[in-house]
């Protein structure tokens, strides 16, 4: 919403009243798409001046227990050669019979610490929302210093990924920052590098990251995200977020693909973006 005080400041200082009746009446009439462009460029603005990001803590959050997918995972995430530190893995094994060779497989990510995620006594999908919401964040938490980046196991990089995370600016009032957008992605028209994100919340987390203010928000707040009215967890956990008083930015490329269709809707609903670069 245009805060009207603001505008009559505004308007007062640049001398609106004397300006020419034709060029107010235009202003009138585009007032909306004035407004827009405003907030593009105030965005680029906050882009442009936000903090560069030195400290990343790669966590993984694997729970298909998919051998062929986590092992492409594993060879791409390898190929991207991150500068990165070692990575937290937060591992779900759907039976004993894969586990051994699924944490052979994880293992070759020369990670920090493998963290096994809780059993509920739930579905598989109901224990895994369940360690999402209640335990994921508290324990992963003593292991960020600066920033998370979040990642799924069921996605592969673009040989852009380094390069964007070497240079990228996380605005400060930036709650998380997506490089993965479902299908044409959530706007806008322009193709500037980076844009706040207007939608109530995101769909698709697979590449997330977050500032470690952000983690200590959800690690305490487990509850109040569970309890959200949205379909799936990444919905609640986003809106979250965003309803906490933070932005959601995404990137106006994709720089992972998602390598499966979605599990919240029906099979034959694609679940990829049309804006990754290989």
């Amino acid at each position: 919403m245009v805060d009207k005080n603001l505008i009559n400041i505004i308007a007062k200082f640049i001398g609106y009243q004397k300006w020419p009746a034709r060029l107010k009446q235009f202003i009138r009439q585009e007032r909306k798409k004035l407004y827009a462009w405003m907030r593009f460029f105030y965005t680029v603005y906050r882009v442009q001046v936000g903090r560069r990001v030195k400290k990343i803590r790669p966590v993984i959050i694997t729970h298909d227990a998919n051998i062929k997918i986590v092992s492409d995972f594993v060879e791409s995430y390898k190929n991207a050669s991150l500068r990165v530190d070692r990575p937290i893995i937060a591992a779900g094994y759907s039976s004993e019979e894969k586990k051994g060779q699924l944490q052979r497989l994880l293992n070759k990510l020369d990670p920090e610490v493998v963290l096994e995620q809780g059993s509920y006594g739930f579905s598989k999908r109901g224990n895994l929302l369940t360690y999402f919401y209640y335990d994921f964040f508290r324990s992963v938490l003593p292991y960020i210093d600066e920033f998370m980046l979040y990642l799924e196991d069921d996605i592969s990089f673009s040989s852009k990924f380094c390069e964007v995370l070497r240079k990228i600016k996380i605005p400060q009032d930036a709650g998380i920052v997506t490089f993965y957008s479902i299908n044409e992605g959530y706007g806008p028209i322009n193709r500037y590098f980076m844009y706040e994100v207007q939608n109530p919340c995101l769909v698709g987390a697979q590449a997330l990251l977050l500032p470690k203010q952000i983690v200590e928000l959800c690690a305490r707040s487990g509850q109040d995200m569970a309890k959200l009215n949205l379909a799936g967890w990444e919905m609640k956990f986003t809106a979250f977020v965003k309803n906490s008083g933070y932005k959601l930015y995404a990137t106006y490329y994709s720089y992972v693909q998602h390598q499966l269709t979605s599990r919240l809707h029906p099979s034959n609903w694609l679940h990829i973006s049309n804006r990754f670069i290989p």
